[in-house]
């Protein structure tokens, strides 16, 4: 696991980390408001109930203009800061009685105005400006209040304020502290991959030195002694073991360069030709016939190293496992601005009934034996491996086709973002 993947994966965590924060912060926030809101609307109608029933009980029924009212004891006491007025509307279409005791001051047109149209609400319940009412209907017509609720609602304002700021502060919060908690997670893991590195480094160099002695030992057996079926196996062996190390030193010297990518405007048409033209003389001598269709001045953000990394791979891979005396053929052409397509194919007559889908696990061979002996052609799947790594680098997803006697991988490639 590279650095890059794993910073992917740490913006993954910090990603997905403040998605629920802000989801579970927002939750809150319209848990409280809403609660709120509702618990306020509430008291609100139980108060205008209270005026409702006070006035009915001790005059309106009597003598809507009489001075002395009814109140019980808790209603008076919710009553004393508040303001409001009564309006009585007589079933027998006569004027309506309008008390405004308890209004500082305001006039009966502008109480009227307040509560034009409110007795054809059919909720009974609703408001008009700062002001909410609700009606009721008592013995000889229709009784409405009418309280002022500024306060309250600056209060609930204040509540919305001061919710939105505490929220914000909670996410800002949450964010520096996913961010170092995140850190410390992945710390692990980036040392770990370090460490896989360097083992891998090493390991593939400690390795050539004991092989070579291995193949210098037994090519002076085969030329004292001649070749035997003991000599045979030995090199096979050796040729095995230097392949696996080469791949070894593929995946390190892969890693290295992700670390150390730099991208820059590249004319991928040249890196392609170049890379492609140094496999001419393996073809030849291989015996497959070898073309090349690459199209001229195609460009790509991209990093040359991976470019010809990726060809190598595709284009030795295709040598290989190429039918005795096939064709081998490399193409490369514009998919619109900042894409290319890369082919590269070979003629490969096993492949009909062939799984596809596992060329791309590292450290998988086609011959599932994994025998001893199974042949020169025997591979691990790092390769290709890489090549879906870095083809996916690039934002595509290497795919594998066969028709007619003919395997092609096909790379869709689109240009890098500046680091």
């Amino acid at each position: 696991m590279d650095n890059k993947l794993i910073e992917k994966l740490q913006k993954q965590f910090i990603r997905s980390a403040m998605i629920w924060s802000i989801l579970v912060t927002l939750g809150i926030a319209l848990l409280i408001n809403v609660g709120q809101i509702t618990a306020n609307r509430y008291q609100i109608r139980q108060t205008l109930l209270n005026i409702i029933d006070s006035y009915s009980r001790g005059g309106e029924q009597s003598d809507p203009s009489d001075e002395v009212y009814a109140f019980n004891p808790f209603t008076l006491r919710r009553l004393v800061n508040i303001k409001y007025f009564t309006v009585f509307y007589p079933d027998d279409g006569g004027e309506p009685r309008v008390r405004l005791t308890h209004t500082n001051g305001m006039t009966r047109a502008e109480a009227m105005a307040l509560i034009d149209g409110a007795v054809t609400d059919e909720s009974g319940f609703g408001r008009s400006g700062v002001y909410y009412y609700d009606y009721e209907r008592i013995e000889g017509g229709i009784l409405l209040a009418c309280m002022d609720h500024q306060n309250g609602l600056d209060f609930t304002y204040r509540l919305t304020a001061l919710t939105v700021e505490i929220s914000i502060f909670a996410l800002v919060f949450t964010y520096f502290l996913v961010r170092v908690v995140s850190a410390d997670m992945i710390r692990p893991l980036a040392e770990n991959s370090r460490r896989q590195r360097e083992f891998i480094t090493n390991a593939s160099h400690e390795l050539k030195t004991p092989l070579a002695v291995i193949r210098s030992n037994t090519e002076m057996t085969e030329v004292i002694s001649g070749e035997t079926e003991w000599t045979r196996s030995t090199m096979k062996q050796v040729e095995r073991l230097s392949g696996l190390v080469q791949n070894l030193i593929l995946i390190a010297r892969s890693q290295e360069q992700e670390q150390s990518r730099k991208t820059a405007d590249l004319d991928i048409s040249q890196v392609v030709r170049e890379t492609a033209e140094s496999f001419a003389s393996v073809a030849a001598s291989s015996e497959k016939d070898y073309s090349l269709d690459i199209a001229d001045n195609v460009h790509l953000t991209a990093d040359s190293s991976s470019i010809q990394m990726l060809c190598s791979v595709l284009i030795d891979n295709a040598i290989k496992y190429c039918d005795e005396r096939g064709s081998v053929r490399v193409s490369l052409s514009a998919r619109g601005r900042g894409r290319v397509l890369l082919v590269v194919s070979n003629s490969y007559r096993a492949g009909e009934k062939m799984d596809f889908s596992r060329f791309f696990e590292r450290f998988y061979r086609e011959d599932e034996s994994h025998h001893a002996d199974s042949g020169s052609r025997s591979g691990y799947g790092i390769g290709l491996s890489l090549a879906q790594n870095i083809t996916s680098l690039y934002g595509g997803r290497i795919s594998v086709g066969w028709k007619n006697g003919i395997i092609s991988f096909t790379c869709p490639l689109s240009s890098l973002k500046d680091e």
